[in-house]
């Protein structure tokens, strides 16, 4: 059994995500980097990450 889980984004905690999985919703290209889940139980810890790449049109444009 797993005792918790922790997600980083560049290495830094992700606030309230404590999860096996993570839901990326209303994502930027800024967001753009490597996630990392980090899972303990009795036996220790073991991590692992992958790299999201957000691609797309939504780059907002501010007209005055």
């Amino acid at each position: 059994d797993v005792y918790w889980y922790k997600w980083q984004y560049k290495g830094v905690n992700l606030p309230g995500e404590e999860n096996a999985t993570l839901e990326l919703i209303n994502v930027y290209r800024n967001q753009s980097g490597y996630y990392t889940c980090i899972a303990s139980n009795i036996l220790g810890m073991v991590n692992n990450s992958t790299l999201i790449i957000v691609q797309g049109k939504y780059d907002f444009f501010f007209k005055s």
